[in-house]
């Protein structure tokens, strides 16, 4: 269990690294779409009205396929909420700011990109899909 509290550790509290020369837009847009699908995140759009909370469904998902066929999501099944639940006790504040900073800054879609707005939305969808509880399976 340590490990796993350890690796959402990381995962939260990875700096971002500096610069060493400039980013053009479309740099910064192929890099923020190649970790969207190393984590298998779609570009539908999840709101949830009760909580308040929006993010991007998975890619192929139940969420997304409910959406795209115009059905109503259930309020119940925020994947914000059950990853908060599931966040250990101690990392509950710091996840909610990180929460707070790409709801503010999410709000709307960025007009431009920066590398910090890449490191929040990358660190927000790493926390929210990978599963800490997953247990290894032997490679074959």
């Amino acid at each position: 269990m340590y490990k796993l509290i350890e690796k959402m550790e990381q995962i939260l509290r990875k700096p971002l690294k500096a610069a060493d020369r400039p980013y053009s837009q479309l740099e910064l847009a192929e890099i923020r779409q190649r970790y969207l699908d190393r984590l298998n995140v779609g570009n539908t759009m999840v709101y949830h009205e009760k909580t308040g909370y929006f993010y991007l469904a998975k890619a192929g998902g139940r969420k997304e396929a409910q959406i795209q066929n115009g059905e109503a999501i259930d309020p119940a099944t925020c994947s914000v909420t059950w990853k908060l639940r599931k966040t250990p006790e101690h990392l509950r504040d710091e996840v909610r700011d990180m929460i707070d900073a790409y709801h503010t800054l999410f709000e709307n879609k960025p007009e431009r990109w920066t590398p910090n707005l890449l490191h929040l939305e990358n660190t927000f969808y790493k926390w929210l899909y990978i599963d800490f509880d997953r247990k290894r399976r032997p490679r074959n």
